[in-house]
């Protein structure tokens, strides 16, 4: 088995045992994902494949986008054209035009 389908079936048995209460019998303890595994292994490689798409569904959906504090904080982006760039430029530029007009104000 290789290692992504372990590191699946894991986050997919971790969602099971979330959603699920344990089953007690008198001192054991089972968990919902051993529980479905062993009795109907067919449902559990179903839900499994289901899990399986819907987590690939969402990576299709998640924007390739930042967090706006990347360039507030003058870090780099893989995702920008200009993660070289000087993250306050549009301040320095703001500021020299502002300067700019209070001179030709007279202020």
């Amino acid at each position: 088995m290789s290692w992504e389908r372990e590191s699946l079936e894991s986050r997919f048995d971790d969602m099971l045992d979330e959603c699920y209460e344990p089953f007690t019998m008198g001192d054991l303890i089972f968990m919902p994902s051993d529980i479905l595994k062993s009795c109907d292994p067919v449902a559990y490689r179903v839900g499994l494949c289901e899990f399986e798409d819907f987590e690939d569904e969402e990576e299709e959906e998640e924007p390739e986008t930042h967090p706006r504090n990347e360039h507030d904080l003058g870090l780099s982006c893989d995702l920008c054209e200009d993660a070289d760039d000087d993250p306050f430029e549009d301040l320095d530029t703001y500021t020299r035009d502002a300067d700019w007009e209070m001179e030709e104000r007279g202020l």
